[in-house]
């Protein structure tokens, strides 16, 4: 068992801690809804974080703070100074009890076993009369995520700096095993040049000989040389096989501490469950709760990342979803409702998808309560209202995860200050993630976080193409062949052959050179590999197959930006950074790729991408360059538009909803522009209303693609239409 299972929390909790005090100090310096919104959130993940190692004292300050600041969400104007001097008077008391927290082995089992004793006693207590078996009472803190199993996953996880440790040396000694062959090598280069050495004495004695020169030392000499030789010979041989053994050793050791550093993700499922259950007895509903895909395994961090924000998904489903026991009746549901957790791998991402079988999301429910929202700003007005009327389901969803609105009628722990939410958009951001919402009324609601993967165990089909090793996702491969010349099919559409009575589109894995000759194929054997993508399989056409290996994926380094085709990295058993595809890129590559790459003269210039949103800006320019193109990237409308005047680009990809100046603004700015008049804009927008649409065409945008329609391959073929027209 860990020495120190508060090791983590420290951490965290100091983290929170000084951003909390330097948020505070700064709010009281100048004041703004985004910074009250900041602290908040900080707020509420060192709540949390409390309440999974049982400290309820820190985690009812924290909540402390929470009530301090939820007043001034809206209005910061007139801030008392005697709210700083408490928030910072709480952060104080906070961080003395974060250092005061027990690190011996002895202590906090003790406090572990008195906590956990104390849950059982409460939970065995008879409820007081009228109120359910299970049920908590009613004015009690729901236990939701004070687990003890998370306390205990914490504990149980190795220490990852250990881990790298290990790693490092373990780096540094295959450094030395590659000396040990050159090592053997020398001394075979050494015998070599002993058997040229042995057959010239041998030569040399025979004519001292034939000359009547007596031999002995010529004989004294060759026999050295022998033995010596054999000496050689035997060195070789033991060198060889110790090298042998170590790298085969070596290699065990070295996949061993990779997977010492991964936690499958079925870790998490008894915390899940356990918030799930803990949530729906605080409130009197009853709930079942499903996972599936434990048996995929996550570098530790990530995954801790993600269990904080399925934590608060749950509490969502339980607060806003699952309907109370006679509801669902009436609704002609089983009276438990469900909460499936369902996680799947998708090439360099994990997909954790949790869904229930609620009410869904009230739409109306939402839009009224953003319009008690921005009543309270006072600047209300008949077309704010109809424009809240006309927001859409995924808009209305999307104004949800940003946080700040919530459909509860009261405030309690569980759910009411709308913040759930956006602190799950904000923890998976930080991944560099994507959070997707989906729901249908009455049926339920389901949240997807779609996370990169850091590091992951993964089976991999090794390929060789022009000297590079590369790894394709064993799970994406259809099947391998060999084919000829006289199999390729030159077709409008491009090189092609046949699979299964199928013809599948051909391509090769040069990364540099996306249209490659295939005169290899012409005079020998061409090694294929079949690749299943969600647009239908493609064959990719390799210098050598290397067989299968399960590798450890790591995140490629931001510095270092790499070929959409390319998803992670990982370390060959040399220690050398290899590459790993993504297989859906290379689907969405190769589907628009033709013989002639774009070569109208605009095509050299880059299209410009303007987008607040990272996540938007990084999907279209990875769509983008995939199928050919370069893209540079604007975060606002006000940067797009200096950099559009400071140099030349192809197209302007515009999304109209930015802070400051919106996709129109920016249309019409470069419509007036005497240079600019006569560079396309496409307009992208979750905005699908028919007055947004004229409104974009008498601004002239080129083209207005709406985000939850979208059609790759359409959006494509416009680029390339208005690029080369």
């Amino acid at each position: 068992m860990a020495k120190d299972p508060y090791r983590y929390f420290r951490i965290e909790a100091r983290e929170l801690l000084d951003q909390l005090g330097a948020g505070v100090l700064d709010l009281e310096k100048s004041g703004s809804p985004e910074k009250v919104s900041g602290l908040l959130r900080l707020a509420h993940t060192l709540k949390g974080a409390a309440h999974v190692v049982r400290q309820a004292e820190i985690a009812n300050l924290a909540h402390q703070l929470e009530e301090a600041l939820a007043p001034y969400r809206q209005d910061t104007a007139a801030l008392p100074r005697a709210l700083f001097d408490g928030m910072l008077n709480d952060i104080d008391r906070i961080s003395a009890l974060v250092a005061s927290l027990p690190d011996s082995d002895a202590a906090t089992m003790t406090a572990l076993a008195a906590s956990t004793a104390s849950t059982i006693d409460n939970s065995t207590q008879k409820p007081p009369s009228g109120q359910p078996q299970n049920a908590s009472p009613p004015n009690a803190a729901p236990q939701y995520d004070a687990t003890a199993s998370q306390a205990v996953l914490r504990m149980a996880r190795t220490d990852v700096s250990v881990v790298d440790t290990l790693l490092e040396g373990l780096a540094e000694v295959s450094g030395e095993l590659g000396n040990m062959k050159r090592l053997n090598a020398s001394v075979s280069h050494i015998r070599e040049l002993f058997g040229a050495f042995s057959t010239q004495l041998a030569t040399q004695s025979w004519r001292e000989a034939q000359g009547g020169s007596h031999p002995s030392s010529f004989n004294k000499v060759g026999g050295l040389v022998e033995s010596l030789r054999g000496l050689i010979v035997a060195a070789e041989r033991n060198i060889a096989a110790s090298t042998e053994s170590m790298e085969r050793e070596l290699r065990q050791v070295h996949d061993v501490a990779e997977r010492l550093r991964l936690i499958p993700v079925a870790s998490i499922f008894n915390t899940l469950e356990r918030t799930a259950r803990d949530a729906a007895n605080s409130v009197e509903k009853q709930l079942g709760f499903e996972a599936a895909g434990g048996d995929i395994r996550l570098d530790g961090q990530v995954l801790e990342v993600v269990q904080n924000a399925l934590v608060q998904v749950i509490r969502n489903a339980v607060a806003h979803g699952i309907e109370t026991p006679r509801e669902r009746m009436a609704a002609l549901k089983a009276a438990t409702g469900k909460i499936t957790l369902e996680v799947t791998r998708r090439g360099g991402h994990v997909s954790f998808r949790c869904a229930d079988d609620g009410r869904g999301i009230d739409a109306d429910a939402v839009r009224r309560a953003i319009l008690r929202k921005e009543m309270a700003t006072g600047t209300v007005t008949d077309k704010t209202e109809k424009e809240i009327e006309s927001f859409s389901t995924q808009e209305l969803l999307g104004i949800l995860t940003r946080g700040g609105v919530s459909t509860a009628k009261t405030v309690t722990e569980l759910a009411g200050r709308g913040v759930g939410l956006d602190l799950v958009r904000t923890s998976v951001q930080h991944l560099g993630g994507e959070l997707i919402a989906s729901t249908e009324p009455g049926n339920g609601t389901a949240i997807e976080l779609l996370v990169p993967v850091s590091l992951a165990s993964l089976q991999a089909l090794m390929v060789e193409s022009a000297g590079q090793l590369l790894a394709i996702p064993l799970d994406a491969v259809q099947s391998t062949l060999r084919v000829t010349g006289s199999d390729i099919v030159h077709a409008e559409q491009g090189r092609q052959i046949m699979v299964g009575g199928t013809l599948v589109p051909l391509m090769t894995l040069a990364l540099r050179e996306r249209v490659a000759s295939f005169r290899a194929a012409a005079s020998g054997i061409l090694s294929v590999v079949v690749v299943k993508t969600s647009s239908g399989a493609i064959a990719l056409a390799v210098d050598k197959l290397h067989g299968t290996e399960s590798i450890v994926l790591r995140s490629l380094p931001s510095m270092a930006p790499a070929h959409a085709m390319i998803s992670a990295s990982f370390l060959d058993h040399e220690g050398n950074p290899q590459l790993v595809l993504d297989p859906e890129m290379l689907g969405a590559s190769r589907q628009h790729e033709t013989q002639d790459s774009v070569s109208a003269a605009k095509a050299d210039l880059p299209i410009l991408i303007i987008d607040d949103s990272l996540t938007t800006r990084m999907l279209e320019s990875s769509i983008l360059e995939a199928a050919g193109f370069r893209v540079a990237l604007a975060a606002s409308a006000e940067e797009g538009l200096v950099m559009a005047r400071r140099d030349r680009y192809a197209l302007f990809l515009v999304d109209l909803e930015m802070p400051g100046m919106n996709g129109f603004e920016f249309i019409e700015q470069t419509r007036a522009d005497p240079v600019l008049r006569n560079t396309h804009c496409i307009l992208v927008t979750s905005r699908d209303a028919d007055e947004d649409k004229q409104r974009a065409n008498e601004a002239g945008a080129s083209a207005y693609i709406v985000k939850g329609e979208f059609n790759q391959v359409a959006f494509l073929q416009k680029i390339k239409q208005l690029v080369q027209a």
